[in-house]
């Protein structure tokens, strides 16, 4: 089957400059169907850094704040959740901008996901059979108890949903839904604001039909873990970031074979007994 081009959209800051630059470039060596990058700056890129990008890595965007203000501001005219997520925190960029400013499908890689294998079909939503796809998390990620998510007007969250990748259709994305749950559960978030995002995306999963891809493809790198011979990609987020080099410095010595077509397990739901158990399995073990 033919794989049609697809423009992805991804997060960049400042500090995660070279970050970006070395798994960004390997995303468009390896997936084939990659035909831009549009990389949405959080408002602390400097002029250097955007030289920088955009010389190393070709056919990208640059998409700055100030440049998508006047569209999102407009959408959000009626969601005043959202306007105060929105100006508050920096991790609103790819919970509302991106979304907003996609056409037909949001497509979202987190830049710091190394690809270390080709895979043209990656990119592809229909592929997973699903209206939405994530990558799957270690643990329940989000910054809600378990007691919120008790009784019948309570949110709805797929099970272990990592936003750090995301294939949507466009359509399923929800204003009313990110307006109600930031209300509800705003002096929750308020206390570790930094998964807010997460939590708005879990609770898209639960809303639709929705899949992980598996995680023998796509999965949270840990330090001093054997790379799975069938792993496409690996996210190295900030905690383990420190071993991104040294596995893309490994891997480049390695001949490449081809990879399994991507696939996808569906979502769960997030249940208050699993977060409980997830919560308690976290203090004893925290990796």
């Amino acid at each position: 089957m033919k794989e049609h081009p697809r423009t992805v959209a991804t997060q960049i800051c400042h500090r995660d400059v070279c970050t970006g630059l070395v798994c960004l470039s390997s995303l468009q060596r390896r997936v084939g169907n990659c035909a831009k990058i549009q990389m949405y700056d959080d408002g602390s890129l400097t002029n250097e850094d955007r030289v920088i990008l955009t010389d190393c890595l070709p056919n990208s965007q640059i998409i700055l704040r100030t440049e998508r203000d006047e569209v999102v501001d407009e959408a959000l005219a009626k969601y005043p959740h959202c306007r105060r997520f929105r100006h508050e925190s920096k991790f609103a960029t790819k919970g509302i901008d991106i979304p907003l400013t996609s056409i037909d499908e949001i497509t979202y890689c987190d830049s710091d996901i190394y690809f270390f294998r080709s895979s043209p079909s990656f990119l592809n939503r229909t592929q997973y059979g699903s209206e939405a796809v994530f990558m799957e998390d270690i643990h329940e990620t989000y910054n809600l108890r378990p007691w919120h998510l008790l009784g019948r007007d309570s949110v709805k969250l797929g099970s272990r949903i990592c936003a750090g990748f995301i294939l949507m259709r466009r359509t399923a994305y929800d204003l009313d839904l990110i307006e109600w749950v930031l209300g509800k559960y705003a002096a929750a978030f308020r206390k570790s604001p930094w998964v807010t995002e997460q939590v708005l995306w879990a609770a898209h999963a639960a809303q639709v039909r929705s899949s992980t891809v598996d995680r023998s493809q796509l999965a949270i790198i840990r330090p001093g873990e054997r790379i799975n011979p069938r792993l496409i990609a690996g996210h190295f987020v900030s905690t383990y970031r420190h071993a991104l080099h040294s596995y893309s410095d490994q891997w480049e010595k390695v001949e490449e074979v081809a990879s399994d077509e991507p696939s996808g397990v569906p979502v769960i739901r997030c249940t208050a007994l699993r977060l409980l158990i997830d919560r308690l399995r976290t203090r004893i073990s925290p990796s």
